[in-house]
């Protein structure tokens, strides 16, 4: 009966409160489902695709290929195909393309299996292609767009260092039928995946060996073993042409993730999860609040109960019982956050990666939020229903309200200014009972403040970071491939370019026990081939490294501790490949000797920066050395790049245009890792404006909440004397001292906080973390804080400055 007297009664409040809560959870398990949508779309995308556990590259012929396959134990799928290049003629600019032959009509090869995202699959009897969605993109290239390809011979492939004019190969057109996503580096290097009907005419300029192998525990190192052996076998089978490559490059896809898809995802589930963590606690503490509201507002009916023999717990119970409508509204609308959110795709650059465009519910987060607002919502109708009917409250309204305490604990000095400024800030900093209403709306501006503190601080880093490209190493406009001395002895001396470089560029092998020398088939590494080779040891890693030849103008790596290096014993080492090699400025690093050389170098750090990668390597996963010492360490014949600074007043789009005609240039794009920080796009921003929106609502809540349940206290100020004018001066001013705390918390607490995200942030992607401190915003809070809280001081203000003692106490 109770419970029934309390739904009729009170059944639009339930319904409210139901609202409530079923909001809250849905925009929690909305965000939780986007979250997981995009925390695993790169690992679904492994999965669909069926990316290879290795992958070997064989310049020679089939034969040789097929021989390594053979070799290899534990073959669940393989297949081998031929690799192409070809430069784009109906593109701007000079473009090459790599091309793989696509899998033969009918085949099931169970492995390298690209995801058909927009248009279909190609024709295996027509003149078609699939293309990579990312290359699609920068090219300008849509489904059924024809590609005009001047194919190049293995002479031209393997000149690339010296330069050969025109390709020599013929010339074709594909049709591109279907754009595709493809796990792995693969896509990227080889985008373009031909019919057989097309492969047929191309000449190729190596061969791929796709495998995947059956999972075991030591399965990639058997197999790196076993390829070892074939390739110290076959040594004297390297095509002369190729001698500068590996006579067999093997790579593991499956295990090398690309770690800059790894930052950019948890960069992107931090944001996530900060919005969904303060939306839920914001959401948990207004529901407390209204929840306790509810029951407070009608606790002399639970004083008749108490009087008619029901107990306490029965007088919770049928409350509880009274809720179950509610609960199930909350329920039902919490559910949909997480069906509604199977709409969104994975945020930022995450979304080039999901396999599966489109809807995509996640119904077990759906049940999981559904029944968490269900059991909220009569934890908290249970909770507050107890909280209203203990003994304090039972005893009458007029006790539950409190003890008015408008006098200071002991006497004090006179306290200069009018009595209003003090009579308002001792309501701010006292407590009051009963204190549900304030405390958690207080705590919740506080976190609210200071989220939005760490949510500005972190955009402001990223904005700085893609604004300045110095931040991430690059000072030149832009990257002009496979550059010669005579090219850039031209560039020096045209009045549109204001410095240029020559710049080598290939692996080496670094960090300790990498002195020692020895065959290929003493140890397998992630390149494997016939000559003499650096045997790594356990602190031995294959990087990246530059060195400059010849340079003009100011052309500089960004130096982030130390200073760049002055001599060939002296190195300056990228942010990763410090963190990789565990090295610092003054410490020694090893260099092992070059393929079929006797001696190394032992270099000294001089300092840690950042310098372009335009290898493709990560960010700041490189070296910069003197070029003597690149040439006795470097593991494959270098490759060239003429790093090119426009002059002063010339567009970089128009140099470009000018080069592109004649030359293969790139210009500067920020690296994969800021890029991918870049394409998080207004997330910042909106987090920003939800924070900013929760953390006025909880202070304006925080501030009629207080001021209303002080109505006994404003009598008593009216009755000692105080004008109607004073005492609404007194409500603005707690208001404002209330404002003030939670700016005066949040904001350290936000800097903190923002500090510590963007550390992580910038140790991941490799640049400075040195924090952007938002310096409008922190100056902007304060006021309007305080503009805020003197506005919700004036909601109650107008009645409790009119109010009588025994006002209050006929409302009780």
């Amino acid at each position: 009966m109770i419970a029934l007297g309390q739904l009729r009664r009170r059944w639009l409040s339930l319904v409210a409160l139901g609202l409530l809560v079923g909001l809250v959870g849905a925009v929690v398990g909305g965000a939780a489902a986007l979250t997981r949508r995009t925390g695993t779309a790169p690992a679904r995308l492994e999965r669909a695709t069926a990316v290879p556990d290795l992958q070997i590259t064989v310049p020679g012929g089939p034969g040789l290929a097929a021989r390594a396959a053979s070799v290899v134990p534990g073959l669940r799928s393989v297949w081998i195909t031929a690799g192409s290049a070809a430069r784009v003629e109906n593109r701007p600019g000079v473009v090459y393309l790599g091309m793989l032959a696509g899998h033969p009509v009918g085949s099931e090869v169970g492995v390298y299996t690209p995801v058909v995202v927009k248009g279909r699959d190609y024709d295996p009897t027509a003149a078609e292609a699939v293309l990579d969605e990312r290359t699609a993109r920068s090219l300008g290239v849509g489904v059924d767009d024809v590609l005009t390809l001047r194919t190049l011979t293995r002479e031209d492939f393997f000149s690339f260092d010296t330069g050969f004019g025109m390709p020599h190969g013929p010339r074709i057109t594909v049709r591109v039928t279907g754009l595709v996503r493809m796990a792995g580096a693969t896509a990227q290097q080889t985008p373009l995946l031909v019919s057989p009907a097309v492969a047929q005419d191309l000449a190729a300029v190596g061969i791929t060996v796709m495998i995947k192998l059956v999972p075991a525990p030591d399965a990639v190192a058997r197999a790196d073993a076993a390829l070892a052996r074939a390739a110290a076998a076959a040594g004297d089978e390297q095509d002369p042409q190729a001698a500068e490559f590996p006579i067999l490059e093997v790579n593991h896809p499956a295990t090398d993730s690309d770690a800059r898809v790894g930052a950019t995802t948890r960069v992107l589930l931090t944001g996530l999860v900060a919005f969904a963590v303060v939306v839920g606690v914001t959401g948990l503490a207004t529901a407390a609040v209204a929840f306790a509201r509810h029951h407070y507002a009608r606790v002399t009916e639970q004083r008749i109960e108490a009087v008619l023999g029901v107990t306490p717990a029965g007088r919770a119970a049928a409350r509880v019982l009274a809720a179950v409508p509610a609960a199930a509204l909350a329920g039902l609308v919490a559910a949909m956050g997480p069906l509604l959110a199977g709409r969104l795709e994975p945020i930022g650059p995450v979304a080039d990666l999901e396999p599966h465009p489109g809807y995509a519910p996640n119904l077990a987060i759906a049940g999981i939020t559904a029944v968490a607002a269900v059991g909220l919502v009569l934890a908290f109708a249970g909770w507050s229903a107890a909280r209203a009917g203990r003994g304090r409250a039972a005893a009458g309204a007029a006790r539950a309200a409190g003890p008015v305490r408008a006098g200071w604990p002991r006497p004090g000095p006179a306290w200069v200014g009018p009595a209003w400024l003090w009579v308002g800030a001792r309501f701010a900093l006292t407590g009051h009972r009963p204190s549900s209403g304030r405390r958690p709306s207080v705590i919740t501006a506080m976190i609210s403040v200071a989220a939005l503190v760490a949510a500005a601080t972190v955009a402001h880093g990223v904005d700085r970071l893609m604004r300045d490209p110095n931040r991430y190493g690059w000072t030149a406009d832009l990257d002009l491939l496979d550059a010669r001395p005579d090219i850039v002895a031209r560039l020096k001396v045209d009045p549109w370019i204001a410095a240029v470089s020559l710049v080598a560029r290939s692996t080496v092998l670094a960090g300790d026990n990498c002195g020692a020398t020895g065959t290929a088939d003493d140890s397998p590494s992630r390149r494997i081939q016939a000559a003499p080779a650096a045997r790594p040891g356990p602190g031995c890693v294959e990087v990246t490294a530059y060195a400059v030849h010849s340079s003009t103008g100011e052309q500089r790596w960004t130096i982030l501790s130390g200073r760049l290096g002055r001599g060939p014993g002296e190195v300056v080492v990228g942010t990763h490949a410090a963190r990789d090699l565990g090295v610092e400025v003054g410490d020694v690093l090893d260099l092992a000797p070059r393929p079929g050389g006797d001696h190394g170098a032992r270099v000294t750090v001089v300092g840690v920066g950042l310098g372009p990668p335009v290898g493709g390597e990560r960010l700041g996963d490189n070296l910069l050395l003197e070029p003597g010492v690149l040439e006795q360490t470097q593991r494959t014949a270098p490759w060239w790049d003429g790093l090119v600074t426009a002059a002063d007043g010339v567009p970089v789009s128009s140099l470009v245009g000018d080069l592109g005609d004649e030359y293969e240039v790139a210009p500067r794009q920020p690296p994969t890792e800021v890029a991918n920080l870049g394409g998080i796009g207004r997330l910042p921003e909106v987090l920003e404006i939800v924070l900013g929106g929760l953390a006025a609502i909880a202070l304006v809540h925080s501030v009629t909440t207080s001021w209303r349940r002080r109505a006994g206290e404003a009598g008593v100020l009216r009755t000692l004397g105080s004008t109607p004018a004073q005492t609404a001066a007194a409500s603005v001013t707690a208001a404002c001292v209330t404002a003030l705390g939670a700016v005066g918390v949040g904001i350290p607490l936000g800097l903190g906080v923002g500090r510590l995200v963007w550390w992580e942030i910038a140790s991941a992607t490799g640049v400075g973390g040195d924090v952007a401190v938002p310096g409008l915003l922190l100056l902007a809070l304060p006021p309007v804080a305080l503009v805020i809280g003197a506005l919700a001081a004036l909601i109650p203000a107008p009645r409790n400055a009119w109010l009588r003692p025994s006002v209050h106490s006929r409302s009780g």
